[in-house]
Order: structure tokens, then C-alpha cells, then sequence
């Protein structure tokens, strides 16, 4: 398989180590490269609750809170590495100065991204992307400064949490015997933002006839990022849409399970974990034509309809209400998809055709002590800036102090320089 590649040194540049898609990729694949035979580091920019599940795989973290911790040069144990996955283009300031010393993979679950990345993006070629959705948005951008690049796709998968023999799980409920569950489920699973688009769905329903009101329930999972927006959701609510607020273990398996129907209605999702797991777990989709993992579904398992236009998932959710006889059915050719599209295996698959073409490849890179050398000077310039700075802070602001201290400073440079 990777055998003759084991006990590489490869470093994982991640934008944040929260419980949210990109990041809940990367913490997969960490976990796969482990199992190659990799060593794995991490890089991130924001703390979160994955780092203790990292630290669980023993990966070694290190947090680069922001980018003025790097004025002039970059971590220089970086640059040791064999291999960067950059994850995201959070990362290309870090990236863009290590591309001529290590070799770089980008790993981007983004369909839009600014307009200075990609002009830093000019010499890299080795771009992967999640699905068509986001390789058309991508290119599109690349062109529009003319640039051309061949940016590939790599699916998502998660993990198989469906311990059925028959990969079917039976009906959730008798729909036509029991008068209390006779309403319809439908789950939103996402951070509360204008981009998922929790709006569009309630408005969806606000327009509904009453009788169909009465036929469904509305999930919203998902934490509030938005105040502003989350206070326009809640003049739409009524006793049929339930706030769940973020939702792990059995309470998230009895709402995962408990749904008869998943919607995804963003304005703009270069993939969706949440339609893979759906599929997963045997569940029928509706999801906006903004959505990448939009691969998973064909009229045999869900609907697909144009983001803005609120009549048509309106219509789509009385689709579903009408058809509840047939939503098993729908669930399974849901399953069928993800087998195919989205199981592990494909997954680990793709990422050894991967790693074995770039550890073949003649990379044509530039001395490593070139580097030291070029930057050892600016240590001492460095300290000053950074001594001043903390002073200034002192002055300021007792919280900037805090956050900005001169030991954290200093402790910063001793890392860079092996101190």
C-alpha cells in the first residue's frame, strides 16, 4: 500500500479545531494517515474541542493564534516536514511562504475564496476540492485572473454508523396506526447563519397550507452564530419547529434517527457532511442546487431545488408529506449512494493514489538552510518589535496585555528558532 513511504513527517494546517465540517474532515484524515504508517502534527489557528481528540491520536499541536506571531518568517520546524495538506485557504499566508521548501497539498472545502489567495495561488498546482459544485465555483475564480488550473475531487466520507446487517433500518413509525406520530420529521442540522439558510426553510413553511402545517415537524440543530439572524427565525417559529441547539451523543443519535427527512437548503455549501450522513443513515434529501454533495442525490431519494426560490421547497416539503409512504424506500436508495459515493473505503482509497504520486514526484525545492540562514538575522529585531508591543498593549488595554504577552511572545520566538 504506503509501505515504502512510512514514518513520513506530515503537517496538517487547519483554519480551526472546532466541531464543524472542514475541520471534522481533516480530524478524519489524520486519522487515516496515522493508520499508513505517517507521522502527524497539526497547525492551527483557533483552539477548539477537537484538540482533545487529536491529543487522543497523540498528534502534536501547535496553535498560531494569529498571523502577527509571523511579522517576518514562519515557524522554522515547519519547513522539516515531507508533506503539507493545507486544509482550507485560511491557511495560504503560512503556505505561501513554505510552498519552496516542503511540498504542499491543498485540501480546499471552500467554492469561494478571496481574490488575493488566488493570487498567491499562481504557482501551485496540487489542488483538491470536495466536489463539481465547488471545483466549477473554484475555476471559475481562478479564470477570472486568468489563471488556469486542473483542480481535482476528493468526496467526503463519514463513518458507517449504521450497524444494521441489512444497512436498511426498519420505519421510524407506523404513519398510518399511530395518531402521534403522524406528523412528518424534518431535520436542518447547521450552524444558525445566513449562508445554511435556516430562513429559507421557514418561510418555506410559513407559506404552507394549515392542514400541512400540522402534518410536520421542523428540527433546527445547530449552534447560534448569528444573533441578528437568529432573532429573524424566531418570529417564524411556532409549536411544529423545535430549537435544539448543538446536540452529541444520545441526543444527537435519537434526533439523527428520529427524522424522516433531511433539508439542506444552503446559499452556498461547497460539500455538506449533513447530506452524506443523511444518506448514511438511510434518510431522503432536500437540498439547494448550491449544495455540493448535491452528487448524492437523483429523484429517487430526494429533490433538488434552485436556493432562492422559496415556493419550490415549499413545494418539496408537501412533496414529501404527501409521499411519507415511501420515504423508507427513498431512504434506502439514500444508502445505496452513500456505498458508493461516500463509504471509507473509497475515501482511503483515493488518498493512497494521492500520497503515493506526490512522495514519487522530483520536487524541485530549495535548500532548507537557506532558510535558517536568511532569517536567523531577525531575531533580535524581532524581540524589540515584540517587546515594544507588549508594552504598548500594557498601556492600552489590561485585556490586550493578556492576551498578547511578552512571555507568550517570547515562548513563540524560542519555538522558532529551537531555542
Amino acid at each position: 500500500m504506503l509501505d515504502n513511504f512510512k514514518n513520513k513527517n506530515i503537517l496538517l494546517v487547519s483554519q480551526n479545531l472546532q466541531i464543524e465540517g472542514a475541520a471534522i474532515v481533516l480530524y478524519n484524515l489524520a486519522q487515516i494517515l496515522i493508520n499508513f504508517g505517517f507521522n502527524i502534527d497539526i497547525l492551527a489557528f483557533q483552539n477548539g474541542p477537537l484538540s482533545k481528540k487529536y491529543s487522543e491520536l497523540g498528534i502534536n499541536i501547535n496553535f498560531g493564534l494569529n498571523y502577527k506571531e509571523y511579522p517576518f518568517f514562519l515557524h522554522q520546524k515547519l519547513i522539516n516536514y515531507d508533506l503539507i495538506i493545507a486544509n482550507t485557504s485560511v491557511s495560504y499566508k503560512i503556505v505561501e511562504k513554505l510552498k519552496d521548501y516542503v511540498p504542499v497539498i491543498w485540501y480546499l472545502h471552500e467554492s469561494k475564496i478571496p481574490e488575493l489567495f488566488i493570487k498567491n495561488m499562481e504557482n501551485f498546482n496540487n489542488i483538491y476540492c470536495v466536489s463539481e459544485y465547488a471545483k466549477e465555483e473554484l475555476e471559475k475564480s481562478f479564470s477570472n485572473l486568468n489563471q488556469i488550473k486542473n483542480i481535482k475531487i476528493i468526496y467526503n466520507y463519514v463513518e458507517d454508523e449504521n450497524k444494521s446487517k441489512e444497512k436498511n433500518p426498519p420505519p421510524r413509525k407506523d404513519f398510518t396506526t399511530n395518531h402521534e406520530h403522524q406528523k412528518v420529521i424534518f431535520n436542518i442540522v447547521g450552524t444558525i447563519s445566513k449562508r445554511k439558510n435556516q430562513l429559507g426553510l421557514l418561510k418555506a413553511y410559513s407559506i404552507l397550507p394549515e392542514e400541512y402545517k400540522n402534518k410536520c415537524q421542523i428540527n433546527i440543530i445547530g449552534s447560534n452564530g448569528d444573533s441578528k439572524y437568529y432573532n429573524s427565525l424566531m418570529q417564524l417559529k411556532d409549536d411544529n419547529i423545535n430549537f435544539t441547539g448543538v446536540v452529541t451523543g444520545n441526543k444527537r443519535i435519537e434526533l439523527f434517527n428520529g427524522a424522516d427527512v433531511f433539508v439542506v437548503p444552503s446559499l452556498d455549501d461547497p460539500a455538506s457532511l449533513v447530506v452524506v450522513e443523511a444518506c448514511m443513515l438511510s434518510k431522503p434529501l432536500i437540498v439547494s442546487d448550491k449544495v455540493g454533495a448535491k452528487y448524492m442525490l437523483n429523484d429517487k431519494n430526494g429533490i433538488i431545488f434552485k436556493y432562492d426560490d422559496i415556493q419550490a421547497l415549499k413545494d418539496s416539503l408537501i412533496y414529501m408529506i404527501d409521499n411519507k409512504d415511501s420515504l423508507t424506500e427513498m431512504g434506502k436508495y439514500s444508502r445505496k449512494m452513500y456505498e458508493q459515493l461516500a463509504a471509507k473505503e473509497r475515501y482511503i482509497n483515493d488518498w493512497i493514489n494521492i500520497l503515493k504520486n506526490e512522495f514519487n514526484k522530483q520536487h524541485n525545492l530549495k535548500d532548507k538552510s537557506d532558510f535558517k540562514i536568511k532569517h536567523s538575522f531577525l531575531l533580535p529585531i524581532t524581540v524589540a518589535i515584540n517587546i515594544i508591543y507588549n508594552f504598548l498593549s500594557y498601556k492600552i488595554s489590561k485585556q490586550e496585555k493578556k492576551k498578547y504577552s511578552l512571555e507568550k511572545n517570547i515562548n513563540i520566538l524560542k519555538n522558532i528558532y529551537n531555542l
